[in-house]
Parts: structure tokens; sequence; C-alpha cells
């Protein structure tokens, strides 16, 4: 069927479908340029669509939608029949609110909507899980703010979340109810901010799928420490960075990489995987995890033509001497226990010939050092930078882990690579 609301207030009114029929409604084009207040009932038949391509009222609560009473999968569809990423139906007048309730059975989607102006906001209601297909903010001042009042262990399907042009999306998760959140990113790559601000509940948040994600954390978890395990994210690198945050915060990486920034005033504790990780610490003591034997790295070629390839994780900044900490885990995240600091390199600080010029060249030879035996680390200078290496399972081996520490020996030296209950300390001065 088709809707046009027309006049001149809200049309309120009760949508029902007599569950006998055989036929049942199904989709709904709502049009029109008149706010609408719809509750659905008796509806048993169909899941339901509405298609908004020609619903064009604007403001606050320009469109609210009741489906608390059917057992039925709700869509909220911008683009009818639309499945092509980056087509949308545009919400240009500032301050325009959409109000989506569904309760009961089935998933609640949202889908091909784009913010052209400041304020748009879809406010959504739902104890099961929620799909978002297709949505944007493109402009200097657009804002799209997806509020969310969910229950607690649902999943939140994201399907290319983007932000454009200095547009901002926000996905704020309210009501008090959500302790642990999954952030399923799947089909296409997605980008915003995260709050959870109503009530600073959420303390753990689990990312799943096969795309990559870029998230600023902000007020996640109000006073409590905070967790995002992304261990079972499988593909795409995850982008994670911080505003000033002061409570301790753990972050878990998938095996697609990562690049994630800490709280900056608490205690970060940020765990690899198999991909490139790059972390930054902030004022706090953090602890940084790198796994064990994750990938190859391996050198070929001989003098100043040796090549070096192979994972290199990396610890950006933040890396403060003779307190953050450096520790192995395995597959699980678990603490590794029998690396150690090589006992035959003083203050395990390596050095070598002068020849040996390049990172390459240096790798190689600690690769084929009979003295560091396995599962022994120590620490050298390259240029600004330090890197800490550690042997694998035996000599000439590719599953050795090399860790840059980016710009710690600008203008310091290294004085000493020590060991405190299985977690490593650089100290530089």
């Amino acid at each position: 069927i088709s809707i046009a609301s027309k006049g001149n207030s809200t049309n309120t009114f009760i949508l029902s479908n007599n569950s006998r029929l055989t036929n049942g409604l199904a989709t709904t084009d709502l049009q029109g340029t008149q706010k609408l207040d719809m509750e659905l009932r008796n509806i048993s038949s169909s899941n339901q669509t509405f298609n908004l391509d020609d619903f064009n009222a604007t403001g606050s609560d320009a469109l609210t939608i009741d489906a608390k009473n059917i057992s039925r999968a709700v869509t909220i569809d911008g683009k009818k029949g639309n499945t092509a990423a980056g087509t949308y139906k545009t919400l240009a007048t500032a301050n325009t609110s959409y109000n989506i309730t569904h309760y009961n059975v089935g998933t609640l989607t949202v889908r091909d909507l784009q913010a052209k102006a400041s304020g748009i906001a879809l406010n959504l209601e739902s104890d099961n899980n929620i799909l978002l297909n297709n949505l944007n903010a493109d402009g200097s001042s657009a804002a799209l703010n997806i509020n969310l009042d969910m229950a607690d262990n649902k999943t939140l399907t994201l399907d290319g979340i983007t932000q454009s042009s200095s547009g901002l999306v926000t996905l704020d998760v309210q009501g008090g109810t959500v302790k642990t959140l999954t952030i399923n990113v799947t089909g296409n790559a997605s980008s915003f901010t995260l709050k959870n601000t109503s009530s600073g509940d959420m303390n753990k948040v689990n990312i799943t799928g096969n795309q990559a994600l870029s998230m600023k954390i902000d007020d996640l978890a109000g006073s409590k420490a905070a967790e995002i395990d992304a261990s079972a994210h499988t593909t795409g690198k995850i982008t994670i960075s911080s505003v000033a945050e002061d409570d301790d915060f753990t972050f878990k990486a998938g095996s697609g990489g990562s690049d994630v920034t800490g709280h900056t005033s608490a205690a970060n504790t940020l765990i690899g995987n198999t991909g490139v990780d790059k972390f930054t610490g902030g004022s706090g003591v953090d602890t940084f995890g790198f796994m064990d034997n994750a990938t190859a790295l391996s050198t070929s070629g001989s003098g100043d033509g040796t090549t070096l390839s192979g994972t290199i994780d990396e610890i950006a900044a933040g890396f403060a001497s003779n307190s953050d900490k450096i520790q192995f885990v395995d597959s699980s995240g678990s603490l590794i226990t029998d690396y150690t600091v090589s006992p035959a390199v003083s203050n395990g600080i390596m050095s070598f010939h002068s020849d040996d010029d390049k990172l390459a060249e240096k790798v190689k030879q600690l690769q084929a050092t009979a003295s560091i035996l396995a599962k022994e680390i120590v620490v050298f200078q390259q240029d600004d930078d330090a890197y800490l290496f550690a042997q694998g399972d035996s000599l000439n081996n590719d599953d050795d882990v090399l860790i840059k520490l980016t710009g710690i020996t600008n203008g310091a030296t290294l004085t000493a690579l020590t060991e405190s209950s299985d977690n490593f300390l650089i100290t530089f001065a």
C-alpha cells in the first residue's frame, strides 16, 4: 500500500492487517510532507518494509513508527529497491528525526539514508538485533546521530556506515541495559564515533566480521574500565582512536591488523594478533602485548642489498621509559612465560658491526647469532627508533618477533632491557 501524509498537523493512526488474510501486508510506501506517527498492530503475515523515497516530512519527530506489538522484522528503506552502496535518500533539513521502536521477533533494519545537515537523528529502540546498512553523513556540518536503545548482549551489524567531507556519524548506545554489545562489520567498511552517554554502563564491545572498521571512542563506559575484544574479527584493519578518557582500557586485536590509540590518561592494555598491529599508549602505565610466532620474519640477500620481509609491529608513541611494559601472548591472548632477556648481551642492548647499518642487516645477524638462544630477546637502535627482537624457536628460523618503538632514541640513549614477571621494560634517557 501507499500512505500519503498531508495536511497541517501530524497524522496519527494505527495500521492493522487482518491476520486471516492469505496475502498479508508486506510493503508500505510512505509519501507526503506532513509528519506521521503510526502504530502497527495485528500484523503477523509478513516482515514489514517501509519505503521512504517520497516521504519528505522534516523537523523533530518527522516519522514515528511503533512496532512493539508485531512479531515481524521491520525494515526502514530510504531508497526502494536500491542495492548499490553510496546511493541514499538525502535528509537535508537540520534537526530532522525519525523514531523507530521494534520489539519481539526479528531484526530492525535501517538503510540507505544520508545526512546533509546538522542534527539528523535516528532514534532506534529494539530488544533484538539491529542492522544498519548504507548510512552516511556528508558535508562540513552534517551530523547523523544514531541513538540506540538496545537490550544487553545483542548484535549491531554494520554494512557501509561512512563519513565523507567532514561529516560525522555517531552511534550512541543509550538506555542503561547494555553492558556488552557485539558489533559485526560486514559487506562494506564502516567509520563512526561510538558513545555510551545516558547511563555509562556499557563496558565491553565485541567486534566481529570481515570488513575494515574505523571507530573513535567518546565517553565509553562512563566511569568504568572498558574492553574492546576484536579477536574474532578476521579481515580488514581496525582503527580506534580515543578522546581524553581516564578509565582503564583493554583492546584485543583481530587477525586483520590494527591501529589503536588507547585512552590518553589511563592504564591501557593493547594486545596484538597475527596481523600488523600499531599501538599508541597514554600517560598511564600501559601494557603492549604481541603475538608469539605470529607470522614469518625473514631476510634475503647480503650486505647493503639485504632485504627484510614479514610483520613488524609498532608502538608508535606513548611508551614510557622503565614503566610501560611489553609482553608476548599466544593465540588466545594469554601471557607466554618462557621469554627472557638474553644473558649474553650486556643490559639486553645489542650492538653491531659498523657495516651492519641497515635494519635488514641487523635482523639477519640476530637471526643467525648463536649467542642469542630461542625465546631470548634484545633491544637495539636504528636511527631515531628502537627495535625489540625476540628469537623464535630456533636460530635462522622465521618465527621471530620484531617490534618498532618509534622515536624513542631521538635524542635519547638505550640503557637497559629488563624483565619483571614476564613483562619487559626498556630504559632510555
